[in-house]
């Protein structure tokens, strides 16, 4: 019963330096998660960046490519797509609006990375 195993399930790491023994003895045992703090803004002229917390899995303890951040950045933050209901100066001509969220991405800040030992007995 892993409850009373020594071996660690959950390793915090930096993907930048060595890997820990633990992870470096069975790369592919181990689920990875690599958390960044992107940095966006919505205009040109908006002057503080908005923030948004990540996290990419990966099966692979290396850093995500740019591209792949980018790549979760978006699909999180396409969730602000939404519709809504107007006609309210016309009450009985109810139209739907598609309302999208633009953006640009300005920075990825990398957090931090961590393994989580694959589960043999399925939890």
């Amino acid at each position: 019963m892993r409850l009373f195993s020594k071996q660690r399930t959950k390793i915090k790491f930096d993907s930048r330096t060595e890997l820990p023994e633990e992870i470096r003895a069975d790369i592919n045992g181990w689920e990875y998660t690599h958390n960044f703090k992107v940095h966006y803004k919505s205009s040109r002229l908006q002057l503080l960046a908005s923030k948004l917390n990540l996290s990419v899995p990966s099966d692979s303890p290396k850093l995500p490519s740019h591209n792949e951040v980018e790549e979760a950045a978006n699909a999180r933050l396409m969730g602000s797509t939404f519709t809504i209901q107007s006609g309210v100066k016309h009450p009985g001509r109810l139209g739907k609006k598609d309302l999208t969220f633009s953006y640009h991405i300005t920075h990825a800040e990398y957090k931090g990375s961590i393994a989580f030992l694959k589960g043999q007995d399925g939890w």
